[in-house]
């Protein structure tokens, strides 16, 4: 069955990622109130943990297993070095400081 994001979240019960595969600074895109929040994101294996910083416990993550398609996605953001995580039932907009680090966040 399927858990909300935000029940999720609470589930995660992961204080820190350790031995990250690839992890820094982006900007999300607030669920409810559509706001560009920055964000530190921690990437390990096929799952993408963000936090309010690096030294404290991921608040959220999203299954890069479920994901159905990572692109590029200035146009839909509005914003430049943006990218989408598309899930079956949800969109994560993210944006990236640098067109290089955009194109590390989607290779990797």
């Amino acid at each position: 069955d399927v858990i909300p994001q935000k029940v999720q979240s609470m589930r995660l019960g992961v204080e820190k990622v350790e031995n990250p595969d690839y992890q820094g600074w982006l900007e999300k895109k607030s669920t409810w109130l559509k706001q560009w929040r920055k964000r530190y994101f921690v990437l390990k294996k096929e799952f993408l943990y963000y936090s309010v910083d690096e030294n404290s416990p991921p608040h959220g993550f999203v299954d890069l297993s479920q994901a159905l398609t990572v692109m590029s996605s200035d146009e839909k953001a509005g914003r430049e070095f943006a990218f989408e995580i598309k899930l079956k039932d949800s969109c994560f907009l993210l944006v990236a400081p640098s067109e290089k680090n955009r194109s590390d966040w989607i290779s990797t």
